[in-house]
């Protein structure tokens, strides 16, 4: 069975300038994909700051997390996953659906594909420029059919059309010096003492 991650940030409001969160637009529709697809298993899996983040805006929402919570209690193919190791969840899973912007290069590890849900302006606005060059390497969506479009064609069809430039990049840019760092370390400080 294949396994999908959703995991909404909590920016649904301006978080020191940051607003990456569509949870607020998606929340219902996040409840409607394993009806959707019953032979995918989901995992909601949210930035640990979410719900308190709506508890402290109550009115932003018109659902409590609470409710939000027994309603993926009683869907048979979804778990809600608040544990602190995500790391075996991301290497059991076949995909990321996200905003949060720490995922970018953290699943890029995994190779496997990533959807980012995105605002129209917010590549211009909320990123730096190596998250836009991570960016240009991932799936990006804006819809509820985008959404679906990548479930279909990436995830079930195996159609992961970006899986390449996305490795590459990965082991170019963000693991170009796996398993060295230690002697990384030490040859900058020979080189900064002895010239």
């Amino acid at each position: 069975m294949k396994t999908i991650i959703i995991s909404p940030h909590h920016t649904i409001t301006n978080w020191e300038g940051l607003r990456l969160s569509n949870f607020l637009e998606f929340s219902d529709f996040f409840l409607e994909l394993p009806k959707l697809y019953p032979q995918i298993h989901f995992i909601f899996r949210p930035h640990p700051l979410l719900f308190d983040t709506i508890k402290q805006n109550p009115n932003l929402w018109n659902d409590s997390v609470e409710s939000y919570l027994t309603k993926i209690s009683r869907i048979p193919n979804m778990t809600y996953d608040d544990t602190s190791d995500y790391l075996q969840t991301f290497m059991d899973s076949s995909a990321l659906i996200h905003d949060c912007g720490s995922f970018l290069a953290e699943y890029l590890f995994t190779e496997k594909p990533m959807l980012f849900i995105a605002k129209r302006a917010q590549a211009n606005d909320s990123f730096t420029k190596h998250g836009k060059d991570l960016l240009d390497k991932l799936y990006l969506a804006y819809t509820q059919e985008e959404i679906i479009n990548f479930i279909n064609e990436v995830v079930i069809n195996n159609n992961d059309y970006m899986k390449k430039k996305r490795v590459n990049f990965t082991n170019k840019q963000i693991i170009y010096n796996q398993g060295n760092a230690g002697k990384a370390i030490a040859n900058d400080i020979i080189r900064e003492i002895f010239g």
